[in-house]
């Protein structure tokens, strides 16, 4: 069993555990007040059980942080920890409600008795329950917003990947690094930033950053895909959809790559060099575009066949290196979308000689057969 996998089991087991004197509480909450202090028939089933529910739930929450998650709230903010316990109280509703209907539709479907749906929905709320804890609520070094976590949340399960070569990723105490991934149409980068462990900043075309450039190409396709209706109502959609897509890629953090003016490119690689030598890492796609004419459906065929490299990425090793003295080291990442994978590779570092775009055509030709090679597998 990895490492992973390991912590993932002693977190599950600390939750089952640190649940337990929330739901006692719950019982002897419920009977004290339906029991003594109230005596209407609305306070005792309806006002006893919900504040007997927060009250476990906020002892559910203290446990969890404080024994199962500590590492994830240790470097809290009051204002992040309240945001936390919120998402915290929100998600416990939801999946109690979702509970509730699965009990219904288990006895409506298969004719099962109350205790076995019971049973078995209880165990389908507390697999989810820690899902989304460990995924979501207390997810480490995870800023996003919360409308993009849950959405982060609903699409992971569809694109979760067995990863192998995690001993080939950085140490904590190691310098930062730059993954490089291939693209793989929508799937790799979707893939790369919900599956590739720890945290990192992504290189994003600068258009798919901004509103007015990024609605252009929005509204090309919905006019393609939307042609009964009219252009009000396409401008509509489009309006909709860049906002939203404009800013979850504004949350990541993004360093936007500019693909016209030197100034700009500069400004690319200067911003890259700053946010490495502050500790953080970077995810980069350096495959050169396919001439396929906006042609989605060809993108999507040929999305598996790894496409060359642009090599001025390198120069990123170059400019850390003249500011640090310390070789920049390159990951190379594949992901494989049919066979459901993440392949890491051991890490290759930038070496420095005189001739500068010798070493950028050869760290990227290095980089480029470690991609090729994955990819063969």
């Amino acid at each position: 069993m990895s490492k992973l996998n390991k912590l993932k089991l002693r977190r599950f087991i600390g939750f089952s555990v640190c649940n337990a004197p929330g739901t006692i509480l719950e019982i002897l909450i419920i009977w004290l007040m339906s029991d003594v202090l109230f005596h209407s028939h609305f306070a005792r089933f309806i006002i006893a059980p919900v504040i007997a529910f927060e009250c476990s739930m906020l002892v559910d929450f203290a446990l969890m942080a404080r024994f199962v998650w500590r590492d994830s709230v240790v470097d809290d903010t009051g204002k992040r920890f309240l945001h936390r316990l919120l998402m915290f109280n929100i998600s416990t509703v939801g999946v109690y409600l979702m509970r509730l209907l699965l009990i219904q539709l288990l006895h409506w479907a298969f004719g099962l008795g109350p205790v076995v749906c019971d049973l078995l929905s209880m165990v389908f709320s507390g697999l989810l329950n820690f899902g989304i804890n460990d995924r979501l609520i207390f997810a480490q070094g995870d800023d996003h917003r919360l409308g993009v976590r849950l959405l982060m949340g609903l699409v992971r399960p569809f694109v979760t990947l067995k990863i192998e070569g995690l001993e080939n990723l950085p140490k904590q105490d190691e310098d930062p690094v730059v993954y490089i991934c291939n693209h793989g149409f929508f799937f790799g980068p979707v893939a790369a930033v919900l599956n590739l462990p720890g945290s990192f900043r992504p290189w994003i075309d600068s258009k798919a950053l901004d509103v007015k450039e990024c609605f252009e190409a929005v509204n090309r396709i919905v006019g393609r895909r939307f042609r009964l209706f009219g252009l009000k109502i396409r401008h509509k959609i489009s309006n909709r959809i860049t906002r939203c897509a404009v800013g979850v890629l504004n949350d990541f953090n993004p360093i936007p790559v500019f693909k016209s003016g030197s100034r700009k490119v500069i400004e690319t690689i200067q911003q890259s060099v700053d946010a490495l030598v502050s500790g953080e890492n970077l995810l980069i796609f350096p495959e050169r575009p396919r001439k396929s004419n906006n042609n989605i459906r060809t993108e999507r065929m040929e999305a598996a066949n790894l496409r060359a490299f642009y090599s001025g990425f390198a120069k990123i090793g170059q400019d850390f290196f003249d500011r640090t003295g310390r070789a920049l080291n390159f990951v190379p990442v594949y992901i494989n979308q049919k066979q459901h994978t993440m392949c890491i590779a051991p890490a290759v570092a930038y070496s420095t000689t005189d001739d500068r775009r010798a070493d950028s055509t050869g760290l990227a030709t290095q980089l480029y057969n470690a991609l090729f090679s994955m990819s063969n597998k």
